[in-house]
């Protein structure tokens, strides 16, 4: 093992059995702190607007000539998490933008960055690092 990389077994059961949302009653706490801040969220959504142009030059299947790049239909992230990362990054311009896992998060996460926020630095945490993945960071 490289002393550069950690592992970490991971020890704790999966339970797949929905807790809240849909077909379940909403976690009344949850729901009602979300609702307060609700006007805000809207704000938010609606700044990611002045991004439609960058957003309609992302391809809307995966391009195998650039595997590097973000796609719309992924099978991995919905759009409106990627177009939320994206947004995020560009509006925000953090310094540090911190994942656990790389996929296609970061591809729209790496985007964006070179796009809107090319000071912040990608850190990555990943039990299965990709090698690939490190050009885009």
């Amino acid at each position: 093992m490289s002393s550069s990389i950690v592992e970490i077994e991971d020890y704790y059961a999966h339970n797949m059995k929905r807790r809240y949302g849909c077909i379940v009653p909403p976690h009344e706490k949850i729901d009602s702190l979300l609702t307060k801040r609700l006007d805000n969220y809207q704000a938010i959504l609606k700044q990611f607007t002045q991004f439609m142009d960058q957003f309609l030059e992302i391809e809307k299947y995966p391009n195998p000539k650039k595997p590097l790049e973000p796609c719309w239909i992924n099978g991995f992230i919905p759009a409106l998490d990627a177009i939320s990362i994206f947004g995020l990054i560009s509006i925000k311009k953090p310094k540090i933008y911190l994942e656990i896992g790389s996929g296609y998060s970061t591809k729209f996460a790496a985007k964006a960055i070179h796009l809107n926020s090319p000071l912040t630095k990608i850190i990555s945490i990943d039990p299965y690092p990709r090698s690939h993945y490190r050009t885009l960071f």
